[in-house]
């Protein structure tokens, strides 16, 4: 399978070096592989407090922490849609979102897992094979805010002191996940006390200036609660990720022409150019550069396996680390192919509807 471009600057090339690069989506596979019968996941959150005793904890933990007592309800709804999106992208499942009560999901954050029988009638009314549940959910958020006296120009080159206020915030969150699988009454995954933080910081003229500067409280929860959805999604589906790759323009004018096609994504114009560079240069430095570059299309072309044999070419003609250094990502994509080919398997055999 071909590598998929990130969308517009895609190929605008960066340049690490001297060296142009390009930046493609790859299907990285998950850490944790679900059945292949898995064709159609259940999100539930079951983070919601199910009693009034629960809401009167969070109605005090409020007051405790300064958050206002919806801050984890919003942290926790954003971490559904971030897991949502990761496995609605995935090519692996198709994903629902059912709408149930506190009490059919079982919620609550003293209790345990979902039953038995609970699970297999959730999965038996939406018609899906396995349920990710967000377990918990618990926010935590500093602020901190001091004033620096620094020494500025003003408009006529003549130094002054001045007073400027630093306001920085920093959310914690904790969240809980677990992977029930039905069909053998098991938990396939149940990952505890995952933590994601984020800060943010502002600046201003006073203190009320800076801290207007930062994200409120509520959404710097909600972001930091995409944020664990979103990697809690990609740990248990094949999902898409950016990878960047170089390759060499100096040397010989055909490959700085080769170029152009690069950026047009015109990529058999650009491997003819660079094979002919490889069996017509006199140089083994520009011939290693041909095939180091011709690597690039094989793995563009979804053959990572060729790529390395070309760059191991490379290395014998012309021994130097970027080729070493090259054999060790092939290594690893490899690897990273062959897992996602195992994982999307069932899919190749009967593609999702």
């Amino acid at each position: 399978m071909m590598m998929r471009f990130v969308a517009g600057s895609a190929l605008a090339l960066g340049l690490v070096g001297c060296m142009p690069v390009v930046s493609m989506e790859v299907l990285q596979p998950a850490a944790v592989t679900l059945p292949e019968d898995v064709r159609r996941v259940a999100v539930l959150d079951r983070s919601a407090p199910a009693d009034a005793g629960q809401v009167v904890l969070g109605v005090v933990e409020g007051l405790f922490t300064g958050e206002g007592i919806q801050v984890d309800r919003d942290a926790a709804a954003s971490a559904v849609d971030g897991v949502t999106q990761v496995l609605a992208e995935s090519p692996r499942f198709d994903v629902v979102v059912p709408v149930v009560t506190s009490k059919y999901a079982q919620s609550g954050i003293f209790d345990g897992p979902l039953d038995a029988e609970r699970a297999a009638r959730i999965c038996r009314d939406t018609q899906t094979q396995a349920i990710v549940s967000l377990e918990a959910v618990d926010s935590d958020t500093s602020t901190d805010v001091a004033a620096e006296r620094r020494t500025e120009e003003d408009d006529e080159g003549r130094e002054r002191v001045v007073t400027v206020w630093e306001a920085s915030r920093t959310t914690d969150l904790l969240t809980a996940w677990r992977l029930y699988y039905p069909a053998d009454n098991v938990v396939l995954d149940d990952l505890r006390d995952h933590g994601v933080t984020q800060s943010w910081t502002a600046e201003g003229r006073s203190k009320k200036e800076a801290l207007a500067g930062l994200h409120s409280v509520r959404m710097a929860a909600v972001d930091v609660g995409r944020q664990a959805g979103v990697l809690y999604g990609q740990r248990i589906a094949p999902h898409y990720q950016i990878i960047t790759r170089n390759y060499f323009t100096a040397g010989d004018d055909r490959l700085k022409a080769a170029k152009g096609y690069v950026q047009m994504q015109a990529w058999d114009r650009a491997a003819g150019i660079w094979s002919d560079v490889e069996q017509t240069a006199l140089e083994p430095k520009i011939r290693a550069r041909a095939l180091y570059n011709l690597a690039l299309y094989e793995e563009v072309m979804g053959d990572p396996w060729a790529a390395r044999e070309l760059v191991l070419e490379a290395y014998s003609i012309d021994p130097r680390p970027i080729h070493r250094n090259r054999v060790s990502e092939l290594d690893w994509r490899i690897q990273q192919v062959s897992a996602v080919d195992a994982q999307m398997e069932p899919v190749h055999r009967e593609p999702l509807r």
